[in-house]
């Protein structure tokens, strides 16, 4: 024992006898206090130390390696933490990769670890039941599994400046630097099946590196997490379980700050990704200042399916093949200046680069009578009036613009006041005004703040309401924050260029309305002719400038909107023809049902060689949306649509159908604005994923395609769906490496489904030995949609099962399309 040891240890008995409380922590513990010293050295002490532990104990480690698993179960104060501390010489080695946790805090709260280090165990530090603890200055290093663990409703900790390395050196799958929370398959085993609810935790300022998957990974359940100032390095990322990122956030309310990233390996696809497991999860995530040099094919930010994602143009991205994100940044926060009692309209466009200013200022009187001092040329004016209640005020940004906010600086004193404000915007000027937000509270004496997430418009259209009995209102400083969108036109008449929606890899190309055009209808058209109804056909009606890319549509001319079904033709992606089903149109045409069928890009030919399968999908999509486009020209009911498909159109139908609405609100291209959610999906002879490793693992196709010929053609479709070179994969483990494993996660519809999701029939008649249309895929499918509650009916040569299983189910595809529609 040294003789800082000693000194230590009299000065706390002395005080600790004398009835004081505490006494100076040693140095390499930080600055505090304790009531008492425990001093060891030895692996048996310290487990003594751990049992006996009291709140206000300071358990001093000497430098040396204490081998073994350690559990402090005692709980410290808020007023006096129990502190394990040491140097890094200090050393808790859990020997085994396999199994163990190096240090549990197993329902211990209050505790402050500093310092010291730990290795090996199959976890090195897991926190359970455990709060209100601080993790500081630490290295954890070389685990099996998991470095850092906080689960079972851990809140209120703090990881900071600690270094977190080589975790997953047993399982790579479970390699994780810092895992919070746990997954939703775990959760009755440790909350009782409810949501983990490790809330409130921060992980600041730490070195996380080295791991075999991502440096944090958020889980469903947690809320309130903050990740703030870290350095991240990927070069050891594996790939394995699909970590191919520095960050997984599928919690919510998480602020990601400050970060920086950095990557020299091959397996990293985006900086930070966020996923949404479980329904209502993965929501209100904020990213802001990061610096990610991802070195990778994705991007810095790719946001799933998240909802109220904010990614501020402080982000930085370094590498990121895709770019910052899949989704617009918004200008980054920041506080108007004290502009005193001067009641101005400040224009701020890209970090106060005035670009535009008021053109007009309107109120429910003569503009003469108002108080208005803005002209054309200037970014400021007065902006009130005592002769009525109502001010509008419109901006012209002359070209297109991001918008991301929208500020007035309310005024609730006085006789001119601001009681509610209208915001609206729109793209040229022979648009329509579209609404942001409808009667907002402005009757403050502060800054209101209105997101308007990155819309893209040239015309803003503000609206305040003041006092009616007065006749007054006041707009005192009013702020528009964005920025232009790269290679707009200046004033834009029709906006031509698409904004790339965020499901695609490989984008269709862009749509010039005014190039394609609606082909001229037929009265005549291929097949018998229907008994008492007006068939309008538009044959190869392009939705899009590839010469491909073209659909058939059997249009019925009557006073009422009729319901539709898209046919997408099989043929595994590499042939068939939209005229392959004209022959079953008569069947829906009989019944009142319009008819359309599509021609996507194939695989494996000029000019498409090497794209991936995103292309194919993302072609049908288009067309869904374009013919949405243009519902009334073809007398089509929006809200009563079926997907249909056989093969891969079957395939291509699930794709659609249950993914999130892919709309793109802001773009500039009108078809892309429109939603893609349809009423049903029915599908024959259908596959229940297009994740090929899916069908070598999962256990609903018995091992089919484990071997033999039926794994030679699993490799041969793997190439199809993902690098499309016409050579076959050697190994199904291929896909779980990059560029592959990245975009599987997009091509797993199984990953997609919600209970939220449309009727399903499916129907596979094929044996199962048939090796692409096996009845195992429908199998498969119906145990996907049953753990999500999605309603449908699922036919194989074996047994009929529905969903729910009291259903009813249709006799046929055409009747399960004639119940959806309604005929």
């Amino acid at each position: 024992m040294t003789s800082l040891h000693r000194i230590g240890l009299m000065t706390a008995s002395l005080l600790f006898s004398a009835g004081v409380s505490a006494a100076t922590l040693p140095s390499e513990c930080g600055s505090g206090s304790y009531t008492r010293l425990v001093n060891v050295k030895t692996a048996k002490e310290l487990s003594s130390a751990l049992s006996a532990a009291k709140a206000g104990d300071l358990i001093y480690l000497a430098a040396a390696v204490y081998k073994g698993n350690f559990v402090a179960a005692v709980s410290g104060t808020s007023t006096n933490h129990i502190t394990i501390c040491g140097t890094r010489s200090a050393i808790l080695d859990g020997e085994s990769l396999k199994s163990g946790y190096t240090l549990h805090l197993k329902g211990a709260s209050y505790y402050r670890l500093a310092g010291f280090s730990v290795s090996r165990g199959k976890n090195g530090i897991i926190l359970d039941s455990a709060s209100n603890n601080v993790l500081s200055g630490l290295a954890v290093y070389n685990t099996g599994n998991e470095a850092v663990h906080l689960r079972t409703n851990s809140s209120f900790n703090l990881i900071e400046s600690s270094e977190v390395s080589n975790a997953g050196q047993y399982t790579a799958d479970y390699g994780e630097g810092v895992y919070i929370g746990s997954a939703k398959s775990n959760w009755c085993t440790y909350t009782n099946c409810d949501p983990d609810k490790s809330d409130n935790n921060k992980v600041i300022g730490n070195k996380i590196f080295g791991n075999a998957a991502e440096a944090i990974d958020l889980k469903e359940g947690t809320t309130n997490t903050l990740i703030q100032g870290n350095t991240f390095d990927g070069s050891k990322i594996t790939g394995a379980n699909y970590a191919d990122s520095w960050i997984d956030i599928k919690g919510n309310n998480v602020t990601v700050k400050d970060n920086v990233g950095q990557n020299t390996g091959a397996i990293l696809l985006d900086g930070y990704q966020t996923h949404v497991v479980v329904d209502g999860w993965s929501e209100n995530i904020v990213f802001h200042g990061n610096k990610s040099a991802v070195n990778g094919k994705g991007y810095a930010i790719n946001v799933d399916k998240s909802k109220n994602v904010t990614i501020y143009c402080d982000n930085t991205a370094t590498g990121a093949a895709s770019g910052l994100a899949n989704q617009e940044c918004a200008p980054a926060p920041r506080e108007p200046a004290d502009t005193g009692s001067d009641s101005s309209v400040n224009v701020k466009i890209a970090k106060a680069e005035a670009v535009a200013s008021a053109i007009e200022m309107r109120s429910d009187q003569p503009i003469a009578k108002l108080f208005d001092a803005c002209s054309k040329d200037q970014e400021s004016c007065m902006a009130g009036t005592n002769t009525g209640s109502t001010m509008e005020i419109v901006f012209d940004f002359k070209s297109l613009h991001n918008i991301g906010t929208v500020k007035l600086f309310g005024d609730a004193n006085g006789n001119w006041v601001s009681k509610t404000m209208d915001i609206e915007y729109k793209v040229a000027a022979s648009d329509a005004y579209v609404s942001v937000v409808k009667g907002l509270d402005v009757f403050k004496n502060e800054w209101i703040t209105q997101s308007t997430k990155n819309l893209q418009a040239q015309f803003i259209r503000v609206r305040v309401y003041g006092d009616a009995a007065k006749k007054s209102v006041q707009a005192r400083e009013l702020e528009i924050w964005g920025r232009p969108v790269a290679g707009a036109p200046t004033t834009p008449t029709t906006p031509t260029t698409p904004t790339t929606p965020p499901v695609t890899e490989n984008p269709p190309t862009g749509n010039d309305l005014d190039v394609i055009k609606l082909v001229s209808p037929s009265s005549t058209y291929p097949g018998d002719k229907v008994s008492g109804l007006t068939v309008k056909y538009y044959g190869d009606q392009s939705y899009d400038s590839n010469a491909l890319t073209k659909f058939d549509m059997f249009a019925i001319d009557s006073k009422v909107k009729t319901p539709l079904v898209i046919f997408i033709h099989g043929g595994g992606f590499r042939s068939g023809d939209k005229a392959d089903s004209h022959g079953d149109a008569k069947n829906y045409l009989n019944k009142g049902i319009a008819y359309a069928t599509i021609n996507y890009r194939l695989m494996g030919t000029a000019p498409i060689a090497g794209q991936t399968l995103l292309l194919p999908l993302n072609d049908s999509r288009r067309a869904l949306q374009f013919i949405r486009h243009y519902a009334s020209q073809f007398n089509i009911d929006t809200n009563k649509i079926v997907l249909m498909g056989s093969s891969a159109g079957a395939s291509t139908a699930l794709w659609i159908g249950l993914q999130n609405d892919m709309k793109v609100s802001s773009s500039n291209d009108p078809v892309l604005r429109q939603s893609t959610r349809v009423s049903g999906i029915a599908l024959k002879s259908t596959q229940a994923t297009l994740d090929t490793y899916r069908w070598a693992n999962d256990a609903e196709f018995k091992g089919m395609y484990s071997s033999g010929a039926n794994y030679k053609t699993l490799l041969k479709y793997s190439d199809v769906f993902y690098a499309n070179t016409g050579t076959a994969f050697t190994s199904i483990d291929q896909v779980l490496k990059e560029p592959y494993a990245g975009l599987r996660a997009k091509l797993d519809v199984i990953n997609f489904m919600d209970s939220a999701d449309p009727e399903i029939y499916a129907e596979n008649d094929a044996a199962a030995s048939d090796t692409l249309h096996t009845y195992y895929q429908v199998d498969r499918l119906y145990a996907a949609a049953a753990a999500k509650s999605i309603p449908g009916v699922f036919k194989t040569p074996k047994a009929t099962k529905t969903i729910p299983s009291s259903k009813t189910a249709d006799s046929s595809i055409a009747n399960f399309v004639y119940r959806i529609l309604g005929k």
